[in-house]
């Protein structure tokens, strides 16, 4: 987000919860990345609760009032949605782009078994890179490659040409070449960057 010019109830609210330690740690990892941005009215306020907080703790040995922290945390709660609710994307900036896979859904993939999240869609060069779970005795079909194919290989086994591919290990398919049919015994986790024209063999 970009530097504030003035200060808000909105930035008061988010302040005083970052000096008490309440927020949820993405909220205070965005809030880190932007004062590192050189927002002047954000550190100004998280700098002013601070400071209070410092003299609340020279004037009693009493933790500030437990009250202030449920109110501030349920105001919050108001705008910032849930969990399940969350967008994946941490951070999308002057062409960078910073995804938390963990916040996104599995979709049906084209075959029984087979889930996908995608990451990234490249409509100009009509490539797409998606994270792939293939569910234990899932096989994926035959097929010709129409442009360079990568598979890394994160969890589980994957059997690629009668190869048994282990974490860690990497696949690199050139156009035009086939596929026999894949398929994973025991399930597995890929990172898979593809073309969207790929051939499917009958």
């Amino acid at each position: 987000m970009p530097p504030h010019h003035r200060p808000t109830e909105e930035i008061a609210e988010t302040a005083a919860l970052y000096a008490l330690g309440s927020l949820p740690e993405i909220e205070r990892s965005e809030v880190d990345r932007h004062l590192a941005e050189g927002c002047a009215v954000c550190e100004a306020e998280i700098g002013r609760c601070i400071e209070t907080l410092v003299l609340w703790g020279s004037a009693s040995a009493a933790e500030p009032p437990h009250s202030l922290r449920e109110r501030l945390a349920g105001r919050l709660s108001e705008r910032t949605p849930q969990a399940s609710e969350r967008s994946p994307v941490l951070f999308k900036h002057a062409g960078l782009s910073v995804i938390r896979t963990t916040e996104m859904k599995w979709q049906r993939g084209p075959l029984p078994g087979v889930w996908v999240k995608q990451l990234y869609d490249d409509p100009g060069n009509e490539m797409t890179t998606m994270l792939v779970r293939m569910d234990a005795g899932a096989t994926y079909s035959s097929h010709r490659h129409k442009g360079v194919e990568e598979v890394y290989v994160l969890e589980g086994e994957l059997q690629v040409e009668g190869v048994a591919l282990a974490e860690g290990d990497f696949c690199l398919s050139q156009p035009e070449s086939v596929h026999q049919p894949s398929y994973s015994k025991s399930g597995c986790l890929l990172v898979v960057k593809t073309s969207k024209r790929d051939e499917v063999l009958r």
